[in-house]
């Protein structure tokens, strides 16, 4: 068993990071931490039955054989999944991270970290190589880990490669309804019943404005976003 885990306050990098690593590696599970981000669980409250979404507690820890941990190098910032690393029969763990000055204290086999504005990125650009397509609900996801994480390509971290991963990812038939509802006051019962067929089918392209990112301070990490809690509303 494969599985793909995100961190405490899960914010849309770290998901869509996840959900591109699964589609990456086919047949894994992406598990989320109880504490996903508010808006992340409004957004998953409409869609999550697009992704490999697994319950901690449906797994059994006998199978697990690799762990691929996205957006954190710090075991605290796995909560209850952080034991599963120390299992003996665990064969490989990998970890995916954009923030370059962290000491990790995972210990990993393998880590691909880079200095980019999202996470999301280095698995798009994993993608690219493996000459993988998107459908419209995983790239949409993803384009709002990277429009969140870099406040749509404006932070000061953000790089050429972001940009380019971004519009990908809008060649991927990124849904524009549902990230720009997502930045507005809220979604009706209407507009949400109307995104559903088009996330199925695709749609056009349009950017948001946010931010958020797993950060330090100096008593220790923050597992979890900065964006503005923009929700959809029923």
């Amino acid at each position: 068993m494969d599985l793909i885990l995100c961190h405490r306050g899960t914010d849309f990098d770290t998901l869509g990071a996840a959900i591109g690593l699964a589609t990456l590696h086919w047949g894994s599970s992406v598990i989320l931490t109880d504490d996903c981000h508010p808006s992340v669980q409004n957004f998953l409250a409409l869609y999550d039955n697009r992704y490999p979404l697994v319950d901690s507690s449906s797994v059994n820890c006998a199978q697990i054989r690799s762990l691929f941990i996205v957006g954190t190098q710090l075991r605290d910032c796995l909560g209850k999944t952080g034991v599963w690393l120390d299992l003996p029969h665990v064969e490989q763990v990998y970890i995916y991270d954009h923030h370059v000055d962290w000491l990790a204290d995972i210990p990993a086999t393998f880590q691909h970290i880079e200095a980019v504005g999202a996470t999301t990125t280095l698995i798009v650009e994993l993608l690219q190589g493996a000459n993988i397509s998107l459908n419209a609900a995983e790239a949409t996801a993803m384009a709002l880990g990277i429009h969140l994480s870099t406040r749509s390509l404006t932070n000061e971290q953000t790089t050429p490669r972001d940009a380019h991963a971004l519009a990908w990812l809008m060649d991927q038939s990124v849904h524009s309804g549902a990230i720009a509802n997502y930045f507005t006051a809220g979604l009706s019962s209407p507009s949400q019943a109307g995104l559903t067929p088009d996330l199925e089918r695709g749609g056009k392209r349009t950017p948001l404005l946010g931010g958020e990112g797993c950060f330090s301070t100096a008593r220790g990490p923050v597992c979890g976003s900065t964006a503005p809690r923009a929700t959809f509303t029923s």
